[in-house]
């Protein structure tokens, strides 16, 4: 199974579908889903391959299957339901959706935040998410470090 997660480009419509651009697609499929770093791993991740590809995936919203590839290896996993606020300053804007559409899953700056509480790894805080996801990443790969032998 490769890791297959980052926008979660399937979006929940009011009226209970899923749509990806032109195609209605079953809840419950994969499809439409983009890949956040291009690795693909047969086995679960180790935690130092996890926190490097949650790294690469900056200012990315990702899909529930995506935090459990990368949240599992801490023993870490949450989602939430997003809404596109596009309009909004610094919102949300989810792929082939319009304004207030919703999906769920969870950005990648609150997953790296969730490991770090998980491990008491102390981080600071940042005012935009890319920065507040590069330090958590680096504080727990610098954790990760300390921890061998």
């Amino acid at each position: 199974m490769g890791l297959n997660f980052a926008i979660y480009k399937s979006i929940k419509r009011w009226r209970g579908k899923i749509e990806t651009g032109a195609m209605l697609l079953d809840p419950q499929s994969r499809a439409g889903r983009n890949e956040c770093g291009g690795q693909h791993f047969e086995n679960q991740m180790t935690k130092l391959e996890a926190i490097r590809e949650l790294r690469e995936c900056d200012h990315r919203f990702l899909s529930p299957e995506g935090v459990k590839e990368l949240g599992e290896p801490f023993g870490v996993f949450a989602t939430m339901l997003a809404r596109d606020n596009r309009s909004e300053f610094k919102g949300l804007t989810l792929d082939n959706a319009k304004e207030g559409d919703v999906a769920e899953g969870l950005g990648a700056h609150t997953l790296a935040e969730l490991i770090c509480r998980k491990l008491g790894v102390e981080y600071p805080g940042m005012h935009g998410i890319g920065s507040q996801l590069q330090v958590c990443c680096d504080a727990v790969e610098r954790h990760l470090a300390s921890e061998q032998p």
